[in-house]
């Protein structure tokens, strides 16, 4: 517009080859790159729920905030790959409760590395 004018060519100095975008086209470039993001948003939200879903904790019905279900999740995978590591031997009595890496159910850091 005549604002636009008066500035004069911004960092890019001047018009872009085929002319410049108006203003119902950058509004719709807009709406889509919303739309893209709301879907990538929505997509990441359904992983998160996902892996929620395979990380026991307690209570049972606790929901874990998306840095908590980061956190739980490696530390569970290390719990896991322990007991793959060192079978039965390791086994206390309390299935995944308790095990050679530390890990526990409600335990937000990493557990402490095994002696």
């Amino acid at each position: 517009g005549l604002e636009a004018a008066r500035r004069g060519p911004g960092p890019g100095g001047g018009r872009r080859a085929g002319g410049g975008a108006g203003p119902v086209v950058v509004v719709r470039q807009r709406q889509a790159a919303n739309a893209r993001e709301r879907d990538r948003t929505q997509s990441v939200n359904t992983a998160f729920t996902a892996l929620r879903t395979l990380i026991p904790t307690e209570p049972v019905d606790r929901k874990l905030s998306k840095i908590e279900t980061l956190r739980l999740a490696s530390s569970y995978i290390a719990h896991l790959a322990n007991v793959l590591l060192l079978g039965d031997a390791a086994d206390d009595g309390q299935p995944c409760f308790r095990g050679p890496c530390g890990w526990r159910p409600s335990r937000v850091s990493p557990p402490p590395p095994p002696p």
